[in-house]
């Protein structure tokens, strides 16, 4: 990828992080984005800056697979963004009913309504380099990679570098460089 590319790619994701994404309201234009939009754009554009181990893939073509447990509307969200690609992989989007249908997740988001318990649980079953996402308080703290954290109006990120080191992923130095706290 060339430098013009990356810092193309960087400016957008600059863009994303001083956005005010206020839930949508009957008045709300239809230029302004959702909250879950904007957490759609966050872990779509995470993904471009995380290197996943050779391992992790079955194959060269095999697709990325972004996968929800209990968040519906973040995952009708993120369906619009199936059709891309990331790092010359086809996205596959899916939606996990339960906690335990997770092996074959290259991400995973976890929805506030499976922290504490739930999510020390399954931090227990992920055995693959799985990027983790959650939208809820002490994720990065308890274990998890990455933290989504609503500041006023504004969404913003934390990051947990050894628990991305334990899940054998390298972060972009870039995508450490936005996040409001690196917790290492």
């Amino acid at each position: 990828m060339t430098k013009r590319i990356l810092t193309y790619i960087l400016a957008i994701f600059c863009l994303l992080l001083v956005s005010s994404p206020a839930p949508r309201s009957e008045a709300a234009s239809s230029s302004s984005l959702t909250e879950e939009q904007v957490k759609a754009a966050y872990i779509y554009n995470f993904a471009k800056f995380v290197q996943w181990p050779e391992t992790a893939f079955l194959s060269a073509n095999e697709p990325l697979r972004i996968c929800f447990v209990g968040s519906e509307d973040l995952f009708k969200a993120m369906e619009s963004l199936s059709d891309k690609t990331i790092q010359g992989r086809p996205l596959k989007i899916s939606k996990r009913s339960t906690l335990k249908t997770t092996p074959d997740c290259h991400i995973l988001f976890i929805s506030r309504h499976y922290q504490g318990e739930a999510w020390q649980e399954l931090k227990k079953n992920i055995f693959t380099p799985v990027l983790t996402i959650a939208d809820f308080d002490s994720f990065v703290s308890g274990g998890g990679i990455i933290e989504l954290v609503r500041e006023g109006s504004k969404i913003r990120f934390a990051v947990n570098i050894a628990a991305a080191r334990q899940a054998g992923l390298n972060l972009s130095s870039k995508l450490l460089k936005l996040a409001i706290f690196v917790e290492e």
